[in-house]
């Protein structure tokens, strides 16, 4: 038994892992909106059109989602395991509910960034979570 638990764990590490590096990408992809929301600003000739830096944004936003998500459902599995071996659980907990409270977060950004037409500047201000 204690084997097939190494094995789950290791699956949720590297699931972790895997939405880690995607953090990265979409960090990445923060920047770069950033650096177009400079330019624009600075009355600058940009790469992409307002509406491309606005797609790109939901979709990057969408993405924060995803991977909030990814992160809610390890954490909540993380705990239903070790409650079922009984362990002590309190910063488990703790995290789970930060996890939440961050899914809801990447909920409500999303939702500004779709609702946010494109001529107002607001929407490329902040492209992190």
């Amino acid at each position: 038994m204690k084997n097939s638990s190494n094995i789950d764990q290791i699956t949720l590490l590297n699931i972790q892992e895997f939405a880690s590096f995607c953090y990265l990408i979409t960090t990445a992809v923060a920047i770069y909106l950033t650096h177009y929301r400079k330019q624009t600003v600075q009355n600058k000739s940009t790469m992409i059109t307002p509406e491309e830096a606005r797609r790109l944004n939901i979709f990057n936003h969408f993405a924060i989602l995803i991977l909030t998500s990814i992160f809610l459902y390890v954490n909540f599995i993380t705990l239903q395991s070790a409650r079922e071996n009984q362990e002590d659980t309190t910063l488990l907990s703790l995290q789970s509910f930060a996890s939440i409270l961050t899914t809801i977060g990447a909920i409500i950004v999303l939702y500004v960034v779709i609702q946010d037409p494109i001529d107002n500047p607001s929407s490329n201000e902040n492209p992190e979570i």
